[in-house]
């Protein structure tokens, strides 16, 4: 089996773009116009988003230029794609936070919505990463300089790992 470059940034992404989520609907079910912390968590992810983003953009996609311009152009625009759906949310939690008590909690369910899509749109974006540009890594380079590729770009911010780190300690203690 080939080395993955993709695994060790998206799994931590997918779990926390998963309790990020669960946080949200947990403070919509709520439905207390106090969610400070949820808002938090989301503009957390947002900024990991960003980076991760503009690793890839820095560090994968360039390598693949050469080789495969048609798949970097594919990738390029659900980039783009993605960080308009970013955007979207941060226009939104700016709204958020200057709404009137009486309009935060259905401001929370249009949140939650776009939430949703955007993270929807990210785990199929992240699946399809793993299977077409790993494919064209494989096919054009070593595992060794895709380790070292890897190690350059290996700076997932720390709220993922805290978030990480948080759901697997929540695992173990649910399952014991």
């Amino acid at each position: 089996m080939r080395h993955n470059i993709f695994y060790t940034a998206h799994r931590p992404l997918k779990l926390a773009l998963i309790t990020t989520c669960i946080s949200l609907d947990e403070q919509y079910a709520d439905e207390n116009p106090d969610s400070g912390e949820v808002i938090k968590k989301i503009s957390e992810m947002l900024y990991i988003f960003k980076e991760q983003v503009r690793n890839e953009a820095t560090y994968i996609l360039p390598i693949i230029f050469d080789y495969e311009p048609s798949i970097w152009n594919m990738y390029t625009a659900q980039h783009h794609k993605g960080m308009n759906q970013l955007r979207d949310l941060e226009d939104l939690i700016s709204a958020f936070k200057k709404a009137e008590d009486e309009q935060k909690a259905a401001m929370i369910s249009l949140i939650s919505r776009v939430y949703n899509e955007f993270m929807l749109f990210n785990f199929h974006h992240m699946d399809d990463e793993e299977e077409v540009i790993n494919e064209i890594l494989w096919r054009y380079y070593k595992d060794n300089y895709l380790l070292e590729v890897e190690a350059a770009f290996k700076t997932l911010h720390p709220a993922v790992k805290q978030q990480h780190a948080t759901a697997v300690l929540t695992q173990t203690a649910t399952a014991a």
